[in-house]
């Protein structure tokens, strides 16, 4: 039996019907199989240089803060695009935005390092607007608030390990700081000549 042959459009070329998606619903011949590789293997890079650049974004603004973020530092670009797609559905939390060069990931929290579980995607125009806010919970509706503490939600059940994580290294971080003040406090007491680990008495 003799194979039907048919044209590729994109890259003009005759191929078997068995290079080609067969659908259901479209009558209308499509790509042959390898362009629609070519074209997903192209959208895919091109996916990644949009959230590497959102991603960079994030650090640059998590740097300024100058308030020992660390936990940006531990994600990839795939976690972007995880957390702009499936998280927070591809646009602003605000309104429906989607233009991914018009978006910004910031805290929802101003106090706290960026993490899945303490951010908010919106405009550029919008996230100048919440950053200057003092209490981000006390300045949205109870609605808005509940739809954000529910992505935070979905946030911490996805990136777990990174929840433990940043949880560990603040421990440590605190450990650290009752470390230092413990070793400063001994070295005044001694610069005044007070015994480690006792009082100065003296009038």
């Amino acid at each position: 039996m003799e194979q039907k042959t048919l044209y590729c459009g994109s890259c003009q070329k005759y191929y078997p019907s068995t290079e080609f998606a067969v659908s259901s619903t479209n009558a209308k011949i499509g790509k042959c199989r390898q362009c629609l590789r070519l074209e997903n293997i192209a959208n895919k890079r091109t996916d990644q240089t949009k959230f590497k650049f959102l991603l960079k974004k994030i650090e640059k603004d998590e740097c300024a803060y100058n308030d020992g973020a660390r936990c940006i530092f531990f994600l990839t670009t795939n976690d972007m695009e995880y957390m702009f797609k499936n998280i927070w559905d591809s646009h602003s939390a605000l309104s429906e935005e989607s233009d991914i060069y018009s978006l910004i990931f910031v805290r929802w929290n101003r106090r706290e390092e960026f993490s899945p579980w303490n951010c908010i995607l919106l405009t550029l125009q919008e996230a100048t607007a919440h950053l200057k806010l003092e209490d981000a919970e006390g300045s949205y509706s109870e609605p808005f608030r509940k739809k954000i503490r529910y992505k935070h939600a979905i946030s911490r059940s996805h990136f777990v390990k990174l929840v433990e994580h940043v949880n560990n290294n603040h421990e440590q971080q605190q450990a650290n700081i009752s470390k230092d003040m413990t070793i400063t406090a001994v070295k005044i007491g001694r610069q005044h000549g007070t015994p480690t680990g006792m009082a100065n008495t003296s009038a």
